[in-house]
């Protein structure tokens, strides 16, 4: 990534020369706190003006996931919604979950969009703000805080975003060439998250479309022939569910170690004792992500020391090949197995009976060793978003709050003094 600018070394901010205490907290003493409202106007939604366009309502969803769109509304059908024809640079809100980082920026795209009443917009005053920066002073601690403030009326998901609050909210506000300057370096670390992402995407989907061709033996490696064996789990596996034993949160806590605690879908914790200690295949019993089961794994694959909990099933092959036996499950269609209880769930007796296509050891090996690469390579890509993610993390929380300048920022304060 190239990123042709120095950052200062990060102090704390607190009785910090050059720093001074606001209503934020400790900030630049050349920065200002600001009323919220004082920086932005809201929107005042019109009445439909053509009846005769079309219209999507948008609205934003909760923990920073973004914007949403809701099905294309047209003519009559409007009845007295009212409209918003948006200009790129909006904030808007959720009031219900604005505390939630429930909070995004319009582009584009969201022109000309229903406004629904939960989903209160503001734009900048006369210029003064550049809005991406506000954005990311919403995604920190100190803009979580203040949006808790302002959404009184009880706790959790009974909070809602006052707008007589809003005017009691404080933010940070430097000049406007730092705050743009401050987001088009948060900016490079998304374009670089979003760039990997693609990546990401792209090698899933080839390993999705090798995974439907070799595991059903469509299509076949060079030096493999020969008709695949129908069979069912229960003929190729070891269950080895009478080991697994559960231990509750409390007592887990008296245990704390480093071997990994599995439940349904993964690791639940770490403890200081194990059960198992080999490669195994783990498939969800109850609570997996078997509707989901094309996105989401229904398998783990593990290796190692290990404490499995009773609500995955523990497989061991019978020919040692458990990778290709959890590649043949890990995004299988099992929903015809499962019980239609209160509880959806994988019993012992439908495992077994689940059937798949087997190739003879060494064409499972072969198999095994090409998707194994992929996920290597899609491995590799996920902790580099990762290494990314926090990277910006830690930017955002301290370039939008002052505790780094930038250093053209930082010269024009010592030279002002």
């Amino acid at each position: 990534m190239n990123v042709r600018t120095k950052i200062v070394t990060m102090q704390r901010n607190k009785n910090r020369s050059g720093y001074k205490k606001t209503k934020v907290g400790w900030i630049p003493g050349d920065w200002e706190c600001k009323p919220f409202t004082s920086i932005f106007d809201r929107v005042i939604l019109s009445l439909v003006p053509e009846k005769a366009a079309t219209y999507r309502e948008i609205g934003v969803r909760s923990h920073a996931k973004g914007v949403f769109h809701k099905a294309p509304i047209t003519g009559a059908a409007l009845g007295s919604k009212r409209v918003f024809h948006c200009q790129p640079g909006t904030l808007v809100f959720n009031i219900v979950f604005a505390w939630e980082q429930a909070v995004a920026l319009l582009s584009e795209q969201e022109r000309g969009m229903i406004a629904s009443h939960r989903f209160p917009m503001y734009k900048g005053k006369n210029g003064q703000a550049y809005e991406l920066y506000f954005l990311s002073f919403f995604k920190t601690r100190k803009g979580k805080e203040g949006l808790s403030i302002a959404s009184p009326g009880g706790a959790g998901r009974n909070k809602t975003l006052g707008q007589k609050e809003m005017g009691y909210l404080f933010v940070p506000k430097p000049t406007k060439p730092e705050q743009q300057a401050i987001a088009e370096v948060l900016e490079c670390w998304d374009k670089a998250i979003r760039n990997y992402e693609k990546k990401i995407e792209k090698k899933r989907n080839i390993k999705k479309g090798l995974m439907q061709r070799l595991l059903t033996g469509k299509q076949r490696l060079r030096g493999f022939s020969g008709k695949w064996k129908k069979v069912k789990l229960g003929e190729i596996c070891d269950i080895l569910d009478n080991q697994r034993k559960p231990v509750n949160g409390d007592d887990r806590t008296d245990i704390q170690g480093d071997i990994p605690y599995y439940g349904a879908n993964g690791i639940l914790d770490y403890i200081n004792d194990y059960i198992f200690d080999e490669e195994l295949v783990l498939v969800a019993e109850d609570g997996g992500h078997f509707e989901e089961f094309a996105s989401r794994p229904i398998a783990q694959l593990i290796r190692g020391r290990s404490w499995v909990n009773n609500h995955a099933h523990v497989l061991r092959a019978k020919n040692g090949e458990n990778a290709f036996l959890f590649f043949s499950l890990v995004h299988r269609d099992i929903l015809k197995y499962l019980n239609s209880g209160t509880r959806v769930k994988l019993n012992k007796s439908e495992l077994i009976s689940i059937r798949l296509d087997y190739p003879n050891q060494d064409e499972q090996q072969a198999i095994t060793v090409i998707l194994s690469s992929a996920d290597l390579e899609i491995n590799t890509l996920d902790q580099k978003v990762k290494a990314l993610k926090d990277q910006k993390q830690f930017l955002l929380n301290n370039m939008v709050t002052g505790t780094i300048r930038l250093p053209q920022f930082a010269r024009a304060k010592d030279h002002r003094r």
